[in-house]
């Protein structure tokens, strides 16, 4: 019994005769270049559907700074008291 190797296989393709190797490497770049825009424009699409991150909530420091803002703008603080607190809330970060 004789073995068989692929590329002994793959030379002798019936329909079309025996195929050597300028004819294999042809038909292979054409095999790439035909699947590979399938396989960017599959890529790109599965990408694009992804569900977009929500945006951050602000942190609580942010929060508090608005707050301390929102005080200031409205009176309830003075401008010392606000600058105060600020530097406070600032220097823990």
């Amino acid at each position: 019994m004789t073995e068989h190797t692929a590329a002994h296989m793959l030379s002798h393709i019936s329909f079309i005769g025996p195929i050597g190797g300028p004819e294999l490497i042809i038909i292979l770049l054409v095999a790439v270049i035909a699947i590979l825009p399938a396989v960017l424009i599959i890529t790109y699409s599965l990408n694009k559907k992804a569900t977009p991150k929500p945006p951050a909530l602000p942190s609580s420091t942010e929060r508090r700074l608005a707050e301390l803002e929102d005080l200031r703008t409205k009176r309830l603080i003075s401008e010392e008291e606000y600058e105060q607190q600020r530097k406070i809330m600032i220097s823990k970060l």
